[in-house]
């Protein structure tokens, strides 16, 4: 037992291997530590992964082609016929932008919620996805209203 040394031997340092080479030198029999990287365990814990931006690409697109859907609709078949009927334009596309957009900051938050509290089944996404198939009908359904067959829009209505 008088031969084991009671401290390990000190590593080299860079003003060793300014000397000596071979102080730096590795034995084979030494296994490679890879270098740490202090960011690595923040890249697993992000939140607004490519999996938030995507939902959220959907859900405030389709909301944006939505207004261009309404605006359509009511240039070619008048506006009662359309979604909001004499309503304010910008104001009920403002609340319906505004309402994606507040429910898309929802989703960043519990989603965050969910992270910290390591959720097996995560849902944060439900929300902004209900909005994007609510969005995606409207879409839809502006975009097929025509005049009946046999009248023409005169500007206001369908005569």
């Amino acid at each position: 037992m008088a031969d084991v040394p009671s401290m390990p031997e000190p590593k080299s340092t860079s003003e060793d291997c300014a000397l000596s080479r071979s102080a730096c030198l590795r034995s084979p029999s030494e296994p490679i530590q890879p270098p740490a990287h202090p960011y690595a365990p923040w890249r697993h814990q992000r939140v607004a992964d490519k999996k938030f931006w995507a939902v959220a690409a959907a859900t405030m697109g389709t909301s944006v082609l939505a207004v261009a859907a309404t605006s359509h609709c009511r240039r070619t078949v008048g506006i009662e016929n359309c979604a909001g009927h004499y309503g304010s334009f910008k104001g009920m596309q403002g609340i319906q932008l505004g309402l994606n957009g507040f429910l898309t900051g929802l989703s960043y938050f519990w989603k965050r919620s969910e992270q910290q509290s390591h959720d097996r089944h995560p849902q944060w996404w439900v929300v902004p996805m209900g909005m994007t198939a609510f969005n995606t009908y409207r879409v839809a359904t502006q975009y097929q209203k025509h005049c009946r067959p046999g009248t023409a829009f005169d500007g206001d209505t369908c005569k």
